[in-house]
């Protein structure tokens, strides 16, 4: 048996960890599912694959820069490293989370997405692009394959095989490293040519097609409203912008592709009223009943309302962060429940989540309201909207604010 043939058919012994199987192999290398000893928790562990030669030190430099890039990549949309080392054979070995409930891939594969959790899952991905691009990382090899899926409304990206940094990319686009996957890889990428952060734009607007029609955008393909017609029109321009095939013709930023793509994708504003609607019926029925329920005892006169505010026409960014971080609270504190179990608390936690960080957000444009001397009329009015949207970055900025160091 050749080294290389043993290298694919034995289980490694990694320090510190029981490794259990083989769940995966590409052309890097192989992955492994294992059990951590010390907190006895799944991870999988990634090994280079054994190549004789020079290819060897090439790969291992890929590897060890894939290992590098996805630690300082640390995002809640991410996929996140716990370990590296070298095996007492010199291989080089990679510790992610384990996320067992397969890729984007996958829950494409189960049939259409509800538009609602479609525009969640790629404004994930538009979330983890920003923050690599920011610390001027590209991807250069995003596709369905590469994004996890811990549960089916929340997604990582993985895989930075071929991920860079900027200032590396020429010289590794002139070796051939990184021509990427067809569809998902734009032209320029495919022919060795320079890539920056467009490149990677073109990439999620390929997934993006993909989700929204079914097919993927290969060859003279048609805007995505031709190919399912149920879609807003507007979604067109966005996407098609992106998928252009120079670099030129796409958007300029990462952030005004995402922010046209997300409001693209939101619903009309008479499907939020309905839904505004009912929420609100439910809310004084719920309110009424409490009410009455109440002993004469336990009763205290009502503090003055702020002036109503009308529900915004869709829930902003900082909104969705908000009810995000709350969502990962709860599933924290019930034991972070990962597969069925996962799977099966996911949704109540995003709406729990979103009717806390609402009554939150009142509660301090309330306060924000009253510091203001407490008007009414047409002053109080013109208030309404900035002071929930005040509110909500005032809530955010401190939702993300470091813990301070224990003393």
């Amino acid at each position: 048996m050749s080294p290389i043939e043993a290298n694919r058919t034995t289980t490694p012994a990694v320090p510190g960890y029981d490794v259990q199987e083989l769940i995966g192999e590409g052309g890097m290398g192989r992955v492994f599912l294992a059990r951590q000893r010390r907190l006895g928790r799944a991870v999988c562990i990634k090994l280079l694959a054994a190549e004789p030669g020079p290819d060897r030190v090439a790969s291992r430099k890929r590897f060890e820069r894939e290992a590098r890039l996805l630690a300082m990549a640390s995002h809640p949309h991410i996929l996140t490293v716990l370990d590296f080392g070298i095996l007492d054979d010199g291989s080089p070995f990679l510790v992610t989370e384990y996320v067992e409930n397969g890729d984007l891939r996958r829950l494409m594969s189960a049939g259409p997405m509800p538009p609602a959790r479609r525009r969640s899952i790629l404004a994930q991905i538009g979330q983890a692009l920003a923050h690599i691009h920011a610390k001027g990382i590209l991807h250069r090899d995003l596709k369905p394959e590469n994004i996890l899926a811990p549960t089916d409304s929340l997604v990582k990206v993985a895989d930075f095989g071929l991920a860079v940094l900027e200032g590396d990319r020429d010289r590794l686009t002139r070796t051939s490293q990184g021509i990427g996957t067809l569809v998902y890889a734009p032209p320029e990428q495919q022919a060795g040519g320079a890539v920056d952060a467009r490149s990677d734009q073109y990439s999620l607007a390929a997934i993006a097609y993909e989700m929204l029609t079914g097919k993927r955008p290969v060859g003279s393909f048609k805007p995505p409203s031709e190919v399912a017609p149920a879609l807003d029109r507007r979604v067109d321009a966005v996407v098609m912008k992106a998928l252009s095939p120079a670099p030129s013709d796409r958007y300029a930023e990462l952030a005004a592709f995402l922010d046209d793509l997300d409001r693209a994708l939101a619903p009309p504003p008479s499907a939020y009223l309905g839904r505004a609607l009912v929420a609100a019926v439910l809310a004084l029925a719920a309110t009424a009943a409490v009410l009455v329920a109440r002993t004469p005892w336990v009763a205290a006169p009502p503090a003055p309302p702020p002036p109503a505010a009308a529900p915004p026409a869709e829930p902003t960014e900082e909104f969705r962060r908000l009810t995000e971080i709350r969502a990962h609270e709860i599933w924290v504190s019930q034991g972070s429940p990962v597969g069925e179990a996962g799977e099966a608390v996911s949704l109540a936690n995003w709406l729990a989540a979103e009717e806390q960080v609402r009554e939150r957000v009142k509660q301090r444009a309330f306060e924000i309201w009253k510091s203001q001397g407490s008007p009414s009329g047409a002053v109080g009015d013109s208030l309404r909207e900035s002071n929930m949207r005040l509110a909500e970055a005032q809530l955010l900025r401190e939702a993300e604010q470091p813990a301070p160091a224990p003393r």
